[in-house]
């Protein structure tokens, strides 16, 4: 699921940039400008590619932050790592790693 919004977000985006770039072509004397409105949404399809890759869904990094928490809550409960009667208090949902 995560790689069909990808592409999707990839295709619109080319598009979008395609169409943007053929009206405004006469416009953008600061960049360097391609007659060819196909080519150039292919060259930033790629660059847009790079940066969509890095795409992390918010499920994931809410199910690794709980998964994080029980962890800590369990080493709060551990009685192997306590000492003299005084149990292990996390500090940081990060300790286990």
């Amino acid at each position: 699921m995560h790689h069909l919004y990808q592409v999707v977000s990839l295709l619109s985006s080319s598009v979008l940039f395609g169409i943007l770039y053929g009206v405004n072509y006469d416009n953008l004397g600061y960049i360097v400008q391609n007659s060819n409105v196909v080519l150039s949404a292919l060259i930033t399809w790629g660059s847009w590619f790079i940066s969509f890759s890095n795409f992390i869904p918010i499920s994931l990094l809410v199910t690794v932050e709980i998964v994080r928490y029980g962890q800590g809550m369990k080493l709060n409960k551990d009685e192997l790592c306590s000492s003299k009667g005084h149990f292990t208090e996390v500090q940081t949902s990060n300790l286990n790693e």
